[in-house]
């Protein structure tokens, strides 16, 4: 009769393994408890969402524009008549109320711009400074930061479409 030889792993090769996995753990571990970096990322798929809603909701009224009022803090979207009009039908974005919040501890910003900042979409989508009452047409690309204390991203608006991205 023959024996059959028990197999499987010895002490030593079970300790060094758990040891290998419990520094992985230790150094990786700490990226997926770091909350503020996915909030920051996901702070900017909204603004950047928002943006383009706001820009669709523009070309989809025809005669109406649409005014996007950006704050370090947030934004809201409202459908006016013109640019300097501060009251509209308060526009609803997806998935939340009529004003979107950052996260806390997530901040906007605008290069070169101070907050509050308002843009105006008009008819063909295009941005425009939204201070005066016919709103000029931007003339550069608006770049918007979106930062907190462990991560940034950062969205441009291009002038001549409206075209949000990364």
């Amino acid at each position: 009769m023959v024996l059959a030889r028990n197999r499987g792993f010895t002490v030593v090769e079970l300790v060094l393994a758990l040891t290998l996995l419990a520094v992985l753990a230790a150094v990786g571990g700490a990226r997926f408890f770091d909350l503020q970096a996915y909030r920051t990322r996901a702070w900017a798929d909204q603004v950047m969402g928002a943006l383009s809603y706001a820009r669709a909701m523009a070309i989809a009224a025809h005669s109406m524009r649409t005014r996007v009022t950006l704050t370090a803090s947030g934004l809201t979207v409202l459908q006016t008549s013109d640019c300097a009009e501060t009251s509209g039908l308060a526009l609803p974005m997806p998935g939340s109320s009529q004003a979107l919040s950052a996260p806390a501890g997530v901040t906007l910003g605008l290069g070169g711009q101070s907050l509050p900042y308002v843009l105006c979409f008009d008819a063909l989508g295009r941005p425009r400074d939204g201070s005066s009452a016919a709103g000029d047409l931007l003339t550069v690309a608006l770049p918007v930061s979106i930062s907190s204390s462990s991560a940034s991203e950062s969205l441009v608006l291009e002038p001549e479409t409206g075209w949000v991205h990364r």
